[in-house]
């Protein structure tokens, strides 16, 4: 359910087709500098997180928001990230600034590639803007054919929800990700 101040009125609704708001989305990111491939990334999901009907993290309400940062210089356009440490099935990146909803799907193939290889995928990703509607990176696990991330069984104290912890070949999630990160 959204929320009412996020609810565009009937009188100022304007329904493009989905192929026409990928292409405009992905257009606008590679104004702000970002490349074909970033901007493809970011727009799908702002696009397919609008069909989902989770209008608070779609494109209406969030490009511009993206635009903002990237204009302020909050965000940094050029592709690229720093990975911090790497294990066999973990890795920490550093996203240097660059926008969560652009990194995240990275981050999400390399979990996947991770998982493939190990029989877990770790990755934790800072210092990035704005992920978006996290429940699209799960989305794109279930695609791949891996199980969907699992909350982890231990209590943790958050700002954010807990951290999603993938499952092993046994079936079981690692339990903490510091713990994963230790074990790689």
């Amino acid at each position: 359910m959204i929320l009412e101040r996020f609810k565009v009125p009937p009188q100022d609704q304007v329904l493009v087709s989905e192929a026409a708001l990928r292409r405009t989305t992905t257009q606008i990111f590679e104004k702000l500098g970002v490349t074909p491939e970033d901007a493809a990334d970011a727009a799908d999901v702002l696009t397919m997180t609008d069909l989902r009907g989770v209008e608070t993290h779609g494109v209406s309400n969030m490009l511009r928001v993206y635009v903002r940062d990237y204009r302020a210089g909050k965000l940094d356009p050029r592709p690229g990230w720093k990975m911090e440490r790497e294990a066999p099935g973990t890795a920490v990146i550093d996203a240097e600034k660059r926008l969560g909803i652009i990194v995240g799907p990275k981050a999400m193939r390399l979990a996947i590639e991770k998982a493939r290889k190990v029989g877990v995928g770790i990755v934790t990703v800072h210092n990035s803007g704005h992920f978006g509607a996290i429940g699209h990176f799960a989305m794109q696990a279930a695609q791949a054919g891996s199980p969907p991330p699992r909350a982890a069984r231990r209590r943790c104290s958050s700002t954010r929800p807990p951290p999603p912890s993938r499952a092993t070949r046994s079936g079981s999630p690692c339990g903490s990700a510091r713990r994963c990160l230790r074990a790689g």
